[in-house]
């Protein structure tokens, strides 16, 4: 009787724990997913800041070299 019962008692502890590992093995398929996506907005973000960088330097260079234009007049 009392190994019967602990039998049964490790068994449901048993399907517990395999019940969990398969939310966690879940959740952590979506986190995975979820850090990708964000991964790539970030390189969008970056990409994105590299060039209006370049723009603005791009833009402060026109700037300098219309000043030195209109002096020279």
């Amino acid at each position: 009787e009392f190994y019967m019962n602990k039998n049964k008692e490790l068994s449901e502890k048993l399907a517990d724990t395999e019940q969990n590992l398969h939310k966690f093995e879940h959740n952590l398929q979506h986190q995975l997913e979820v850090n990708a996506m964000l991964q790539s907005k970030i390189e969008t973000l970056e990409y994105s800041i590299q060039t209006f960088q370049q723009n603005k330097d791009t833009v402060s260079n026109y700037e300098l070299t219309e000043s030195k234009a209109r002096v020279s007049e």
